[in-house]
């Protein structure tokens, strides 16, 4: 009975969030590195002219670029750090505020990455009054299908297109393709393992704070995954559903949840210093 009941429940959120997708794709994609975000992201930027918000990919731009915010940023990123997530938030809540301005849809790609962001996140899109209007794209894959996946990628750095390293140049603009220094076994390693002691408590908050989730199985080829988005946001189903109750019991406050990942952490190596690791804010 149980396991029907949570398959209802997933059935319910699902449907409530393509219609949540209809007619202004807001969207949160969330899932390990590799999982297939970035590719997701291109194609729906083409379709429907969103605005890319990507930490990794803003980030190395600024460095790249070498922006007064870049140079301040160079030498967090060379040494695998985070970047702070208040001085993270102030720099891509002005690409927020751009492309509200514009009247223009948005995808999150792999942010927010901790409660603290979600946070203030969540409070700039009710501020801006279009939080109901976004949903979670969860995109669920084993991790074990991921290195090969990481391995053999390279991205275009002027469009961030992520292409197999079969192709020398990108497809879209003719760039020279380049492999990400990160895009590594051992970083990989890292990077999931940071992914799998966020996962619950950040998805967890992420209902707690009323976003629809949308589970995607990502083991498929790329198209097919953009074709099913696509339909569930062209198409919705025309009836509506009550959004399904969380209880209490189930329910992770952000205090909780943020320092159940910092015991972790620090259980994992004692003298691990205040700043957190990161995964060379690549997505």
């Amino acid at each position: 009975m149980k396991i029907i009941k949570n398959l209802y429940i997933t059935i319910i959120f699902c449907i409530f969030s393509a219609q949540t997708l209809s007619g202004n794709p807001n969207i949160i994609l969330f899932g390990l590195p590799g999982a297939g975000k970035g590719t997701l992201s291109q194609k729906l930027i083409e379709k429907y002219q969103c605005v890319h918000i990507c930490p990794g990919n803003l980030l190395r731009a600024e460095v790249r670029n070498q922006t007064n915010f870049g140079k301040t940023i160079e030498p967090i990123l060379a040494k695998g750090d985070y970047v702070p997530e208040q001085d993270t938030f102030a720099f891509l809540k002005n690409k927020v505020l751009e492309a509200h301005n514009k009247n223009l849809p948005i995808i999150f790609d792999g942010y927010p990455r901790s409660v603290k962001a979600l946070k203030l996140l969540d409070s700039l899109l009710g501020d801006l009054a279009i939080k109901k209007s976004f949903v979670v794209l969860h995109l669920k894959i084993e991790k074990e299908k991921l290195l090969e996946r990481v391995l053999k990628r390279a991205v275009c750095n002027k469009c961030n297109k992520v292409s197999t390293q079969e192709q020398t140049h990108c497809g879209a603009c003719l760039t020279a393709l380049e492999k990400r220094p990160q895009d590594t076994a051992e970083i990989l390693e890292k990077r999931i393992n940071h992914y799998m002691q966020i996962e619950k408590p950040l998805l967890q908050s992420l209902r707690n704070y009323g976003y629809q989730m949308l589970e995607i199985e990502a083991d498929r080829d790329s198209e097919e995954i953009f074709k099913h988005v696509c339909k569930l946001i062209e198409n919705p189903p025309s009836e509506e559903h009550p959004k399904p109750r969380i209880s209490k019991r189930n329910v992770i406050s952000d205090e909780d949840a943020d320092l159940k990942f910092i015991s972790s952490r620090t259980q994992h190596n004692p003298t691990e210093k205040s700043a957190q690791k990161v995964d060379t804010q690549t997505v």
